[in-house]
């Protein structure tokens, strides 16, 4: 069974060679992009909420 983190390098992998392929972008470009777009993406407010009990409990649960 393939592990999550490769799982997830192979979906990388493929959408960057499929974007080199059928782009006109540079592979530096595409990297300085896909960086550009990870720091962005870890910048980002995260909402967190709780679950709410009663929701369960009212579904017979």
């Amino acid at each position: 069974m393939i592990e999550p983190c490769e799982q997830f390098a192979n979906e990388i992998t493929a959408c960057l060679r499929r974007w080199s392929e059928e782009s006109d972008l540079e592979e530096v470009q595409l990297a300085e992009i896909a960086c550009e777009a990870i720091n962005e993406w870890m910048d980002e407010d995260v909402v967190g909420f709780e679950a709410d009990d009663g929701l369960l409990n009212d579904s017979g649960e």
